[in-house]
């Protein structure tokens, strides 16, 4: 028997699907051959280990279990399928979130700004209502408040 012969009939040996001679023909080459040799030891190993899970107990509330977790899993996602909880995009979302509050300062700031413009334009208007009918400045502590109102 040669090496080829005896890696497409190991299977067939596992099984103890040969006969006699062809058993002694294939022990025979394992003996004089070192790769075939732990070729058939590591088949035996892997054999014993697929008996031996055979009759290891499972868990009868294992598949249930599995179910549960996948189920919670789906559960957990977002409605909108955004991925919040990936620890690689929270310095993302950080980024993101500094940027908005910038821009809304920046925004509240244009806004506060022309709102002092329309105040001093509203004061210079009092101003100039002031000087051309000739009120006097005591007075007009009482036109600014009244205007601010």
């Amino acid at each position: 028997m040669n090496c080829e012969k005896f890696k497409n009939s190991i299977f067939a040996w596992s099984e103890n699907d040969f006969s006699s001679f062809t058993t002694e023909e294939f022990e025979a080459h394992a003996s004089e051959c070192v790769q075939c040799s732990l070729l058939k030891e590591e088949i035996v190993k892997t054999m014993a280990i697929i008996e031996q899970d055979k009759h290891m107990e499972t868990d009868p509330y294992a598949v249930p279990r599995i179910l549960q977790k996948i189920e919670n899993r789906q559960e957990a996602k977002n409605w909108w399928g955004f991925p919040v909880n990936k620890p690689a995009l929270r310095p993302v979302y950080l980024g993101i979130g500094i940027l908005v509050a910038i821009l809304l300062g920046v925004v509240m700031g244009f806004e506060e700004s022309g709102i002092n413009k329309a105040r001093i334009a509203n004061n210079i208007d009092i101003e100039s209502v002031r000087s051309e009918l000739n009120v006097p400045d005591i007075m007009g502590d009482d036109v600014t408040e009244f205007s601010n109102q």
